[in-house]
């Protein structure tokens, strides 16, 4: 299995095969704090981030926008402050 790190997002163009629970779950043991969920039949990874200011949430977030956007992919993040 390649190692999550030295892959690249794989934009939803449809006719791609989701992910199976068991390579989901190899995957996040790569990774701290990730976890699966099921939501109605969809598989999905989420991790909670939490910041002392509103300030370094919304600079957590751009980054998120700048990488995502570079790789045709865009996560749904949410900000509760």
């Amino acid at each position: 299995m390649m190692e999550l790190h030295e892959k690249k997002c794989v934009s939803c163009e449809g006719g791609l095969k989701s992910i199976n629970e068991s390579s989901a779950k190899g995957y996040l043991r790569q990774l701290d704090g990730w976890n699966l969920k099921d939501d109605n039949g969809v598989l999905k990874i989420y991790k909670e981030y939490k910041f002392k200011t509103s300030e370094a949430a919304v600079d957590f977030l751009h980054d998120i926008g700048i990488t995502s956007n570079d790789q045709g992919h865009h996560p749904v993040a949410t900000w509760i402050y």
